[in-house]
């Protein structure tokens, strides 16, 4: 063989390690692909560990694998493991250990001689005897992920060079997941939070309609009782419509004998009827006790329907709402409550439909109509009144505004009224929730609250929620 054939030969012996090389890299990389993607979906660090050792089985071969975590100044616990049972063990540190944790990947001969794993032998289903320390760290984070195979001296200088090759990979994919596992925990977190805070609004409406129970019942009771009252009246008059019928159809009787004696008897009994009876009267009567009637019942109608949208669970619906709408319907629900000691004016002018919840906008204004209500203590007023205007900050708004001539408000007091649990009244007499739940509903529609108040003179609240186009 000439020196030319020879350099052809050992050009090609090159050109084939190249062309494996390129195709073992290319393997890898495709390998570290998929398994990056398959990391990128864990959605707990166990998952991540567990999808981790499922890439590497493909890379650096292992019988049993597992991750050291160190917790304390020279041990380690077993946060992750293909073999269950090493789940949760406790690690000293050998010397072997604390180069690895350094940041030194090890390849270990025999693991049997090594101090820190004699204690661990026994347990393994079966004897392991070569092991591969990768060391990794990440967010809070000093680990080893350990590869162990029962052939001793398995792991060589090649695969030291992998794990070194490989540590970055490691510690850049840790970085993604644990960045996403946060924000999944910050998505749980935040699930939690609307959870409990709606949980406590609804606590808040339960509250207030404890509060308002007695005069709920009384606002129904009184129109219940009249209407019942007047179908005993109807009953009665009953009677007297049935006579006559009687009367009536004697009449016709008498006229169709052409008997004119029947006709004028029976004339004569009609006439004494109607003078004892009054029918005309009762008539009159019936016609008042109809529509009292239907005033009632639509008054129970009116307080149950304010009733319904106002303890509604869960309905986070929005949709257009009338403002001056649900200002009349909440008058209704806490009438009771204000009439015997407060005179209630209104002053509704012309308002644009805002988007949002009318039963949250209901409870809005049960909050502050009771609690314009408990700061009168004996005589008092207050106004509610509505509107639209142009606000410096929110631009075009439909506002209301419920204001009273009650004890008023300290100025140290004011700066703290709307923080949760805080409240001014009495022990047993306020959840402490009413006034920060209503700035967060009204928060939430894209509106502000705003109050002035003076002592011994009275506060006022003003609600300003943008006008949107629908």
């Amino acid at each position: 063989m000439n020196e030319r054939e020879e350099e052809l030969l050992e050009a090609l012996n090159r050109a084939y390690r190249l062309k494996e090389q390129a195709e073992e890299q290319h393997r890898e990389s495709q390998l570290l692909l998929t398994g990056t993607r398959a990391l990128l979906e864990a959605n707990s660090s166990e998952d991540m560990y567990k999808r981790m050792f499922e890439v590497f089985s493909n890379i650096i071969p292992y019988e049993i694998a597992f991750v050291l975590d160190q917790q304390a100044p020279g041990t380690m616990i077993c946060t992750s493991s293909t073999f269950s049972p090493l789940q949760g063990s406790t690690w000293k540190l050998d010397s072997v250990f604390k180069r690895a944790v350094l940041g030194q990947p090890c390849a270990v001969y025999d693991i049997q001689r090594q101090p820190a794993w004699i204690e661990h032998l026994p347990g393994l289903n079966q004897p392991m005897v070569a092991a591969l320390y990768c060391p990794f760290s990440g967010p809070g984070i000093n680990a080893i992920l350990v590869f162990c195979h029962s052939e001793k001296g398995f792991y060589i200088n090649r695969h030291t060079q992998m794990a070194v090759k490989y540590k970055e990979f490691m510690e850049q994919t840790l970085l993604s997941v644990n960045a996403k596992l946060l924000a999944l925990e910050s998505q749980s977190l935040r699930a939690e939070k609307e959870r409990v805070e709606q949980g406590l609004v609804q606590s808040e409406k339960m509250a207030s309609l404890g509060l308002l129970a007695a005069g709920v019942a009384h606002e129904i009771n009184n129109p219940i009782g009249f209407v019942s009252s007047n179908i005993n009246y109807l009953a009665d008059s009953l009677k007297d419509i049935k006579e006559l019928d009687q009367n009536l159809n004697a009449l016709v009787a008498a006229h169709q004998s052409d008997s004119n004696d029947q006709i004028q008897q029976a004339l004569q009994a009609a006439i004494e009827w109607q003078q004892d009876s009054h029918i005309d009267e009762t008539l009159t009567d019936l016609d008042d006790l109809v529509k009292d009637c239907r005033d009632g019942l639509l008054r129970v109608r009116d307080i149950v329907s304010g009733l319904r949208n106002f303890a509604r669970v869960d309905d986070e619906s929005t949709n257009p709402v009338d403002i001056n709408r649900c200002i009349e319907s909440t008058l209704k629900l806490v009438a009771n409550e204000l009439k015997y000691h407060c005179e209630v004016e209104t002053e509704l002018g012309p308002t644009e439909a805002i988007m949002g919840n009318e039963g949250k906008l209901n409870q809005v204004l049960t909050n502050l109509l009771v609690n314009a209500g408990h700061a009168i203590e004996e005589k008092g007023k207050i106004r509610i009144a509505s509107s639209t205007c142009n606000h410096p900050d929110l631009g075009h708004c439909t506002w209301f505004s419920v204001r009273d001539n009650g004890c008023g408000i300290s100025p140290e007091k004011l700066s703290r009224i709307f923080e949760p649990f805080y409240t001014t009244k009495e022990v047993g007499k306020g959840t402490g929730l009413g006034l920060a739940i209503s700035y967060s509903i009204i928060e939430n529609m894209g509106g502000i609250i705003e109050v002035e108040s003076q002592l011994n003179k009275g506060t006022c609240f003003s609600v300003f929620i943008p006008v949107s186009d629908f």
